[in-house]
């Protein structure tokens, strides 16, 4: 299909179940409607130091670059005028409470379009500035996916490259209902069935309804050091974890979806590995001055 006259690459098959994973080549899938996921870069400066960090900009202040929100909206009705279904709108960064007013404006647009369905904003520190607070509170976002990295506020400081001591964001059921914890798998610091069960039990106490661990993209040596395969941790040794579905893109990405059913409420556990960062089925960024597809390609839509 196309975007502005250029052809785009959709996923146009589903994961597949075991067996019918990396270990049969050629299975053909479960057909899907064609959709996207639009991943908004509101800025790619951040507050924080992470060595697994993808972005190659100074993780300093933020930075005044130029972002075109009227430029965004058109691609949106785009999407939506070549019947393509517009999966999730993805407010990330960077640091996205870095520009709160950029942020706010956007999704006062949102709530007004009657294109954009689900949205969420990524905070990928942790909520450490008052901006970030006044965000997750507008009432037009579906999700929130707070980046957290290990209970412990010492290896949190490690990994961020400040001290930061952590104060969970919980407010209200309404924010934990949509609250979504998203942990890296780093040696060293959550790596073991036994890490991942203390993580899940901190998320737990919060009253937070999801959790998700996530392999590192080796895409430099930190990851590369670093790297933890979830596939390879025994993760039936953890009480109370139930599988609930395991699928494979071949040899592209996993994932696994579990039930925890501890002592409070059940929580959604999930577990995901991207063997290829340069698979970029579906998946459109746009910066603030150009769309691509996916994240690591030069590749201009528009």
């Amino acid at each position: 299909m196309q975007l502005f006259g250029k052809e785009i690459i959709l996923t146009d098959k589903l994961c597949v179940r075991p067996p019918y994973s990396v270990h049969v080549s050629g299975y053909p899938g479960l057909l899907n409607k064609p959709f996207v996921n639009l991943y908004v870069k509101i800025t790619d400066r951040c507050n924080a130091h992470c060595p697994f960090c993808c972005n190659d900009s100074e993780h300093t202040v933020v930075s005044s670059s130029p972002f075109n929100a009227d430029k965004l909206f058109d691609i949106i009705h785009e999407i939506a005028g070549n019947g393509i279904n517009l999966n999730r709108v993805s407010l990330t960064g960077g640091e996205p409470s870095l520009c709160p007013e950029r942020v706010l404006d956007l999704l006062q647009r949102i709530s007004e379009s009657d294109e954009c369905a689900f949205t969420q904003v990524q905070m990928n520190t942790n909520g450490l500035n008052n901006e970030s607070l006044t965000l997750i509170r507008h009432p037009r976002l579906d999700s929130i996916s707070l980046s957290l990295h290990h209970y412990d506020n010492e290896k949190l400081s490690e990994l961020y490259g400040r001290k930061i001591e952590f104060n969970p964001i919980v407010e209200t059921k309404d924010i934990s209902d949509k609250l979504n914890i998203s942990c890296n798998l780093i040696k060293g610091y959550i790596d073991s069935a036994k890490e991942i069960e203390r993580m899940i039990h901190y998320a737990e106490s919060y009253g937070v309804k999801t959790i998700g661990f996530v392999s590192l993209m080796r895409k430099n040596q930190y990851c590369e050091d670093r790297f933890i395969d979830f596939r390879k941790i025994d993760l039936s040794t953890i009480p109370s974890l139930i599988l609930s579905d395991e699928r494979a893109l071949l040899n592209i990405c996993g994932c696994k979806n579990y039930l925890y059913t501890g002592k409070n409420n059940p929580i959604d556990v999930y577990f995901r590995i991207n063997e290829n960062p340069m698979f970029c089925g579906s998946s459109l960024l746009y910066d603030g001055e150009y769309l691509r597809q996916g994240f690591n390609s030069d590749n201009i839509i528009f």
